[in-house]
């Protein structure tokens, strides 16, 4: 019984390792001068996608607990 959740919670932990790496934004390229304003954005999106690949892998221990 023990090897079977044991298992699952192996499993459960390398979809969320996945998923995490999946997220995890790749850095952007900074050129010269002024960033424009799509740039910008682009910038705020991967920041946002880079707190949420964060998030998800503090929060790994929540996934696997015994309720």
């Amino acid at each position: 019984m023990f090897h079977a959740i044991s298992d699952i919670n192996d499993h459960v932990l390398d979809a969320v390792r996945e998923v995490r790496r999946a997220i995890k934004p790749t850095r952007v390229k900074s050129g010269r001068g002024r960033p424009s304003k799509r740039m910008r954005a682009r910038v705020k999106k991967l920041k946002e996608q880079h707190e949420q690949a964060d998030r998800l892998f503090r929060r790994r221990h929540l996934m696997v607990i015994k309720k």
